[in-house]
């Protein structure tokens, strides 16, 4: 009876963790857009970065430190690229101001120069344009995807993730 309940534990363990840190430090309650130039882009784990040039009240130009809201994971699943952002482009963002710091923003989207919408959070719908990378329509996993993993036989040694990104009813895992 005892492996039983630990096992049955180690099942359900997976989903009160959903969450991996918190958005306290960002002001949830109002999202906000600015327009500035793209200086630097951070493509690493666990969420990627840039650096935007954003002219204050003044017309000073101030670097601001940006978070995407997903993961490096979750981005490339949903088509955003590295490739993607050129720095020197004039971009607009979307997204929460820090509460904690100045200049920082946690941002879920992003318009750039081209006119695509680079979607940062994987269970966001576009904002501005139909054209977009990015998001909640583009996290359905392939198929062709999904055989090849089968077909990988790695057992439990790979990324799993829910079907419904950021759903709170999980049925299966996509891997």
């Amino acid at each position: 009876m005892r492996n039983l309940f630990i096992s049955v534990a180690l099942m359900v363990l997976p989903l009160s963790v959903s969450g991996h840190h918190s958005r306290a430090g960002f002001d949830m309650s109002a999202l906000v857009e600015f327009e500035g130039v793209l200086r630097e882009v951070i493509w690493r784990n666990p969420h990627i970065g840039f650096v935007v040039g954003i002219a204050n009240d003044q017309g000073v130009e101030e670097d601001w430190r940006i978070e995407g809201v997903g993961s490096l994971y979750t981005l490339e699943r949903t088509g955003v690229s590295e490739d993607d952002f050129q720095i020197g482009d004039r971009i607009q963002l979307a997204g929460y101001v820090s509460t904690r710091s100045q200049e920082a923003m946690l941002s879920s989207h992003m318009l750039l120069s081209d006119g695509t919408e680079a979607i940062l959070d994987a269970d966001a719908e576009p904002r501005w344009v139909d054209g977009n990378v990015g998001g909640r329509d583009q996290w359905l996993a392939d198929q062709e995807k999904l055989a090849a993993a089968a077909a990988e036989d790695l057992g439990i040694f790979r990324v799993w993730s829910p079907a419904g990104y950021g759903s709170t009813s999980i049925t299966r895992f996509d891997v």
